[in-house]
């Protein structure tokens, strides 16, 4: 029987459960260190019904946003497919997605909608990958944001972790934003183990997500197509499919 790889899964929970799990059945052996945890921000978010649709860019947004309303009859519109499904799961009956980028979400809510309908509800984290106001407000749209959570980095890995490292058992290395690539970064700069990541495969999930990563030598770098969870794990499944040189330092898109 075939080996399976090792795919190290770095985002908080719940998330890196749920990606473990469609990890697996792509026939990885899903290692789970989250180096962040989430956590719900005392901000009073005051009647959804004032706004004529909410701008959902993540799954941890969809959960925040669900213990803080019991509207679920609001227009949900998203960056990408997982979002959506944690929208549908939520019981929000209304919900589109773009299957694309936050470029992708403003020019869909601008076809769908029309300024004069209301103003329209970003729902966010402390960290902002992408702000949709940037480009409907040109379109006449009047768009405000609620900062519902916050993700908050760890200080130290587990030591059972550092073993992994240490025995180059694991294969590939997801990375699902910006600031988890720079909490990794500074926590195997704290460690001693920045050699350690020589004989991995880093998938960003995004260039922003990948750049942090430039600091430590992987043996390459993939940036999936598309900065959704499906496509980090497609990145992965190609490259295990139809693995390249072992000289190390590329970044391949």
């Amino acid at each position: 029987m075939t080996e399976r790889p090792v795919i190290l899964i770095t985002r908080p929970e719940p998330g890196a459960s749920d990606f473990a799990k469609q990890a697996a059945i792509a026939g990885f052996d899903p290692l789970v260190e989250p180096i962040s945890t989430l956590e719900f921000l005392p901000v009073e978010l005051g009647d959804v019904d004032n706004f004529q649709a909410l701008l959902l860019t993540s799954a941890n947004g969809v959960r925040a946003l669900s213990v803080r309303t019991e509207n679920r009859s609001i227009p949900i519109f998203t960056v990408g497919s997982a979002t959506a499904r944690a929208a549908k799961a939520a019981g929000f009956s209304y919900v589109e997605s773009a299957d694309g980028t936050g470029a992708d979400l403003s020019q869909m809510v601008a076809r769908r909608l029309c300024p004069s309908s209301g103003s329209l509800l970003h729902v966010s984290g402390t960290e902002v990958g992408f702000d949709p106001a940037t480009s409907l407000q040109s379109e006449g749209f009047s768009v405000k944001r609620a900062t519902l959570y916050r993700v908050r980095p760890a200080n130290t890995l587990r030591s059972s972790f550092k073993t992994a490292l240490q025995s180059h058992s694991i294969a590939y290395a997801t990375f699902f934003s910006p600031q988890s690539s720079k909490t990794f970064v500074k926590l195997l700069v704290k460690a001693s183990l920045i050699g350690a990541v020589t004989r991995i495969v880093a998938v960003a999930i995004s260039e922003n997500a990948a750049e942090p990563l430039e600091a430590l030598s992987w043996r390459e770098t993939l940036i999936a197509e598309n900065p959704t969870s499906a496509s980090v794990l497609m990145a992965a499944v190609s490259h295990a499919l139809n693995p390249r040189s072992e000289d190390g330092g590329d970044k391949i898109r």
